[in-house]
């Protein structure tokens, strides 16, 4: 089975059962083997904002407007667009995007308005969670970012175009799309009820009409090229043999990169046969 016939066969929706295939299990379990002689205690890529201290350095991050490790310091914020994420969670668990409404009251990208001390509670909570190493536990308050108008046909709202690029052995398997819709509140995370579409080499989606509620016509990605570029900028630093990289390109055509993951949600875009021809060509090298 070729690369496109492979990624030809996604499935929609979301189907919590293949978490349960033994292939998809598999799969996870060899990416974990092969990246774990590169990471290390305290490596940058366990923490968010360390991540963008290094690659900040070659490439294009979002701003950090602040970063504390006490909670009852968001209580007080008062910066007019910004975007609150917690430094060692993933998955978009904890992250806000928000815009002041009034004094201490902000408006989410889903309508919604929070205080300050709603926000202090969130804050709170989310410190409390424990993932990775208790050094990496802090919030972020980060610069809001808008996408270039080539991606506003495809979105709802007023979130971002988050883009994932998917490598192993720094050549590039697939990757992902994700566009924010009414569902998911105007963010871009599939876990949130984003749309999504898969695309190839030369930024090819593989089903163009999979994306709602609006198509793209020309079938290809805007900005492939140049966000393929600041991708293996990030993979050079790190080195790692599987990696992802999450970024998007803003409303000054400026490839930003967001974040960077070893194991990447791959059972949520590729089917039992993605895994399995996935599995084999991280085993034994094949090629397509």
């Amino acid at each position: 089975m070729s690369h496109e016939e492979v990624l030809q066969s996604l499935r929609s929706p979301y189907d919590k059962k293949t978490h349960k295939l033994r292939i998809m299990r598999s799969l996870k379990a060899k990416i974990s083997t092969l990246n774990a002689r590169y990471t290390r205690k305290g490596d940058f890529i366990q923490s968010k904002q360390g991540f963008k201290e290094k690659v900040g350095k070659v490439v294009a991050v979002p701003k950090t407007l602040m970063y504390t490790t006490d909670p009852k310091v968001i209580t007080h914020i008062d910066f007019d667009d910004f975007v609150m994420k917690p430094n060692h969670l993933s998955r978009g668990l904890g992250i806000r995007v928000l815009t002041k409404f009034a004094d201490g009251v902000f408006k989410d990208l889903n309508g919604e308005t929070v205080t300050g001390e709603e926000l202090f509670e969130e804050a709170k909570a989310i410190m409390s969670v424990k993932r990775g190493y208790d050094s990496n536990r802090g919030i972020m308050i980060e610069e809001r970012l808008r996408s270039h108008e080539k991606f506003r046909p495809f979105m709802y709202g007023d979130g971002i175009a988050d883009i994932r690029m998917i490598f192993y052995d720094k050549e590039l398997l697939f990757g992902v799309a994700r566009f924010p819709t009414e569902k998911s509140g105007g963010y871009g995370n599939t876990g949130r009820g984003a749309t999504w579409g898969v695309f190839l080499e030369g930024g090819k989606f593989v089903k163009k009409n999979y994306f709602l509620p609006a198509d793209i016509q020309s079938g290809e990605l805007p900005f492939f090229e140049e966000m393929l570029i600041e991708s293996k900028k990030v993979l050079d630093l790190y080195q790692f043999p599987f990696q992802c990289i999450d970024m998007t390109v803003d409303q000054d055509e400026r490839v930003v990169i967001i974040e960077s993951e070893k194991l990447p949600q791959i059972e949520v875009y590729l089917t039992k046969e993605g895994g399995a021809w996935l599995y084999k060509k991280i085993l034994v090298g094949l090629t397509t």
